[in-house]
């Protein structure tokens, strides 16, 4: 089975995405396609549409220089970006810490990308992967050993669903690039490069490699899709994320 991801659709011409949509799709292709727009119809075939209702970047940016004005401060480009990166786009979080580095700053009046890098901390990619293949083996111990962890300060739940849906689909297109298109481990992480602006380590894409070998992959999709359908459902208030997030979790390795 051989996936493509189809990032940004809301940017691609709208007559070009009707084609896209209606064309079609081999069997052996699945066509993962991730858009903000709330109009789309979901095409038949083997298409995949991921809803993605988060708010646009520019607009998130806008927020966090706003926020730190509130502060009477002010806040770099690069801190900004900075502060994205290792909190993305959950907005408890972020208030929280900006609050957090414009005390931290003192009298100062600009909050920099190395106060952000110092302050605020992100989740670890060997911690995050190791989460995410406790889950894919349910190994029950280390999910709740984790899960207590990664759970246990209020408002990161976000965070926690954004790197475990990123480390999802970095295993479907780690299979895909791997066992389909046949590249070595250098090109991989160009790829992955080039869609997520970070490298694996060398450690990390070997291991994901290894677990693909026996690994059912039509169920990583299926957890994707899970995944993705909080993800949805939290940011229209719809469910309880924290509790939603464990119950299916620890339903995945009872």
């Amino acid at each position: 089975l051989k996936f493509v991801l189809v990032k940004d659709g809301e940017q691609i011409p709208k007559q070009n995405l009707q084609k896209l949509t209606s064309a079609s799709i081999p069997d052996f292709t699945k066509v993962i396609l991730i858009i903000n727009q709330k109009d789309v119809s979901i095409p038949k075939g083997n298409f995949i549409i991921v809803k993605d209702y988060t708010a646009p970047l520019n607009q998130i940016e806008i927020w966090i220089e706003k926020k730190a004005k509130e502060y009477g401060k002010t806040i770099t480009k690069d801190a900004i970006k900075e502060l994205i990166r290792r909190l993305d786009t959950n907005f408890y979080a972020l208030s929280t810490e900006i609050k957090k580095l414009a005390f931290y700053v003192g009298d100062r009046k600009e909050i920099r990308k190395e106060t952000v890098s110092e302050i605020v901390k992100e989740l670890g990619e060997e911690d995050i992967f190791e989460f995410v293949n406790a889950i894919m083996f349910s190994r029950r111990n280390d999910v709740l050993r984790m899960l207590d962890h990664f759970l246990k300060d209020q408002g990161q739940e976000n965070l926690i669903l954004s790197q475990v849906l990123k480390t999802l689909s970095i295993y479907l297109i780690v299979n895909d690039l791997k066992n389909k298109e046949g590249l070595n481990l250098r090109a991989i992480n160009e790829y992955i490069a080039s869609i997520f602006g970070t490298y694996l380590r060398t450690k990390t894409l070997e291991e994901i490699i290894k677990n693909l070998e026996v690994a059912n992959i039509e169920n990583i999709l299926k957890q994707y899709s899970a995944f993705v359908e909080f993800d949805v459902k939290s940011k229209r208030g719809e469910i309880d994320l924290p509790l939603s997030l464990r119950n299916y979790i620890l339903s995945r390795v009872s």
